[in-house]
């Protein structure tokens, strides 16, 4: 019954995108089911790889991280350096970098996953406390996002490691 409604639910986005926002964005909506959905039935997990190397010596997890870690900055730095077509963001790290990172310590531990594990939890259909984490998750992520006075801050300038060290030599 729960697949039912999970196909039922990303069929109705896949249209509903396809009509707001044309056949490119449909595809991509598409392209992020699949992905989310092989991470989800794979069981690929951030926290789940470091704790199978921590408790039980394998690293296999680990490595597919880096992998992909590596994949994503081989392709991306270079992007992003290209013609300022694609930009990042940077941000100045400061007090309201450590706050916000308590905060979301705080929220993990409550909420008894992070970002990606709470999402990963809530669409295998784990249980209402991880669509109350994610509820809060969001919340706490849009209150950043619309408040800016924690820019005034007191922080260092933003900084990259490309910006630091040129694309090669970050790559």
């Amino acid at each position: 019954m729960a697949r039912l409604i999970a196909a039922a639910i990303l069929l109705a986005g896949l249209a509903l995108t396809g009509a707001q926002h044309g056949p490119r964005m449909a595809i991509l909506w598409a392209l992020g089911a699949a992905l989310g959905a092989a991470l989800l039935l794979s069981a690929f997990s951030f926290a789940g790889a470091f704790r199978r190397w921590l408790a039980e010596g394998r690293g296999a997890g680990l490595r597919a991280q880096f992998l992909l870690l590596a994949l994503g900055a081989l392709l991306m730095l270079p992007a992003l350096a290209l013609d300022g077509t694609l930009r990042g963001f940077a941000f100045p790290i400061g007090w309201a970098l450590v706050l916000g990172a308590f905060l979301f310590g705080v929220g993990m531990q409550l909420g008894g996953g992070c970002g990606s594990g709470t999402l990963f939890a809530a669409g295998g259909g784990q249980g209402a406390r991880m669509w109350v984490t994610l509820a809060a998750f969001i919340a706490g992520a849009t209150l950043a996002s619309w408040q800016d006075g924690w820019l005034a801050w007191p922080a260092l300038p933003p900084a990259t490691l490309p910006g630091a060290l040129g694309t090669p030599l970050a790559l």
